[in-house]
């Protein structure tokens, strides 16, 4: 007899919600250790670099809104990019954006 629980679509797409989520932070830690690696090349203590980086970058409402500034032209640039690309709406020769449109 099969769990109700695991058969319910809940779960389901709740369980996808979090291998999401999960696989995310598994991203975020990966380039973490590999930076912290690259530091360890240089001869810096990582441990000290990421307590200074949250510190400072999140510590205060100066640091906070320097990494605002900092990340608004790229979250533009980034959303310039995967907007139009999600919509297949990417600048190429003009013979293979008429094929595209053509496909419609």
């Amino acid at each position: 007899m099969d769990n109700i629980a695991t058969s319910l679509p809940f779960f389901k797409s709740g369980r996808r919600i979090l291998i999401r989520i999960l696989r995310y932070l598994l991203m975020a830690l990966l380039a973490m250790v590999l930076f912290g690696a690259i530091l360890l090349l240089f001869g810096k203590n990582p441990l000290e670099a990421y307590r200074d980086i949250f510190r400072h970058a999140l510590g205060s409402p100066y640091g906070f809104s320097e990494v605002l500034v900092a990340m608004t032209p790229m979250l533009f640039t980034a959303l310039a990019v995967a907007l139009p690309s999600r919509l297949i709406l990417i600048n190429g020769p003009i013979k293979e954006n008429i094929f595209i449109m053509s496909q419609k």
